[in-house]
């Protein structure tokens, strides 16, 4: 075949197609909803939409950071919890790329729609987990 691994794989729609299958396979395996899984999810979705110009991508990752926030998000904290079990029971363990990977897809939906409540969560989420590296309460991941 003519076509490297590279241009196999490198189509909007070929990328579109692996999304769920990368993103969710380890979740959809273990029948948890992971933050680890979720928010690279949603930073996979914006980066579709930024190639592809589909609003379906920007929905995703919206629908997404709003899940994480009425989910995984504590309110009262803005820690962000790890997972939530099978059973529905939240897991609050912390670790670095958690945390990270929200911010990350929390700025680039503020990049792409100038929503200010996307950047603030990116900022709060930062400014804690910095807190928390420094006094030893964040794993890192």
């Amino acid at each position: 075949s003519s076509q490297t691994p590279c241009s196999i794989v490198s189509t909007p729609a070929r990328i579109a197609s692996l999304m769920p299958l990368a993103a969710w396979a380890w979740a959809a395996t273990t029948r948890r909803a992971l933050c680890a899984s979720s928010t690279p999810a949603a930073i996979s979705a914006c980066l579709l939409y930024d190639i592809t110009g589909d609003t379906a991508y920007l929905d995703k990752a919206r629908g997404i950071i709003t899940w994480m926030d009425a989910n995984l998000v504590v309110t009262a904290s803005g820690a962000i919890d790890d997972h939530i079990t099978p059973e529905g029971t939240r897991v609050g363990w912390r670790f670095t790329y958690n945390q990270g990977t929200y911010v990350g897809a929390c700025s680039m939906l503020y990049r792409i729609t100038g929503e200010i409540g996307y950047l603030q969560n990116a900022i709060d989420r930062r400014s804690r987990a910095i807190r928390e590296q420094r006094a030893g309460g964040l794993a890192h991941g």
